[in-house]
């Protein structure tokens, strides 16, 4: 990859359109306003020579926000487990987004993590996932029903 194909890598996966932990000055709610599937490269930094665009991701767009999220794996299961396996039916649903501090890929980040609502009962593989994900360290907006 020459320094031009690098620089586009880097400003396409650090696009102001998509949402980042550092974009979250608190916790934020907000309504799903429309869901759709794209295929999305890698960030620049982690981008090997020779990578193709990622597999796709569900991609959130809020009302009233200009910034999107791209939900990974525990962001989308979590999502499943408050309103649905049914993509189509997170539109015009409420989500509260949190911010969370870790090392992922050996790189210090702020992440987006939709919180989980309390009372919420999630299945045990769910649990472990996002223990896996998480690690010990719970996210900022952690509820008690995550530890039974």
């Amino acid at each position: 990859m020459d320094g031009q194909e690098l620089n586009a890598a880097i400003a396409e996966a650090y696009s102001p359109e998509w949402l980042y932990g550092e974009d979250l000055p608190r916790d934020v709610t907000v309504e799903i306003e429309a869901v759709t599937f794209e295929k999305l490269r890698n960030a620049g930094k982690r981008k090997k020579e020779g990578d193709e665009p990622q597999s796709g991701k569900a991609v959130l767009k809020f009302r009233g926000k200009r910034k999107r999220l791209a939900l990974n794996v525990v962001n989308e299961r979590i999502l499943e487990a408050i309103h649905g396996k049914e993509a189509t039916g997170w539109i015009g649903k409420s989500i509260t987004l949190t911010k969370r501090h870790g090392i992922w890929f050996g790189h210090h980040e702020c992440a987006v993590r939709i919180a989980v609502p309390s009372g919420l009962q999630l299945t045990k593989s769910l649990r472990l996932l996002i223990e896996e994900k998480y690690g010990s360290e719970k996210p900022v907006a952690w509820h008690p029903t995550l530890d039974r």
